[in-house]
């Protein structure tokens, strides 16, 4: 899992934009189709794809540009008021961000603050505001299988959740293990190959 640290940005006409036309469209104003709704969610695109090094943030798994998309850790359908809320927003693979996996789950443990986004406590690891190494531990040095007996409560939730011990989810900790250290170009790269081969058998 990540651990991120530079949400992105708003400018101030986004910023009043957000505050006075998707705001009080709470969830719904993700779907907006106004020309400025689509450049700001471009913008929020790029930057945590680019932040991620084009990886999911929760998986680790490799995004290709365009295909995966933002994900609202504390879904949209019950938390409308954070929709556009930087540290809401990350880029996530179809396996984790599917509705038998994470979907619009319930992250939020105790809904303290419908204002103050920050405020409120997660019953899962938030790559924004844990650090992942903290929460999930592992018996081996390559991160591949859990240890759950020294996992914390919101580790284990998550792995739970994500349904991180199922066979596509240790076989994407192996593909990390052996990918870790090589670059997003790189990366596309070994990604172009394998869907070349796919499209071609």
């Amino acid at each position: 899992m990540l651990k991120l640290s530079n949400p992105i940005k708003y400018t101030e006409e986004e910023n009043t934009f957000i505050a006075n036309v998707l705001k009080p469209l709470q969830g719904e104003g993700w779907d907006d189709q106004k020309n400025k709704t689509k450049a700001i969610k471009s913008r929020i695109n790029q930057h945590t794809l680019t932040e991620q090094k084009h990886r999911c943030a929760y998986c680790e798994s490799f995004l290709l540009e365009g295909a995966d998309p933002i994900d609202h850790i504390a879904p949209k359908s019950l938390y409308g008021e954070f929709t556009f809320e930087p540290y809401n927003l990350v880029k996530a693979c179809t396996s984790c961000n599917n509705k038998p996996h994470k979907g619009e789950t319930d992250t939020i443990k105790h809904p303290e603050d419908r204002n103050e986004y920050s405020n409120n406590t997660f019953s899962i690891v938030h790559p924004y505001f844990d650090d992942p190494d903290d929460h999930l531990k592992y018996a081996d040095d390559d991160k591949i299988i859990f240890d759950k007996n020294k996992c914390s409560e919101e580790g284990l939730a998550t792995i739970k959740m994500f349904h991180w011990e199922e066979p596509w989810a240790i076989a994407q900790r192996l593909i990390n293990a052996k990918t870790r250290d090589l670059l997003p170009e790189e990366l596309e790269n070994i990604a172009n190959i394998i869907t070349y081969k796919e499209r071609n058998t």
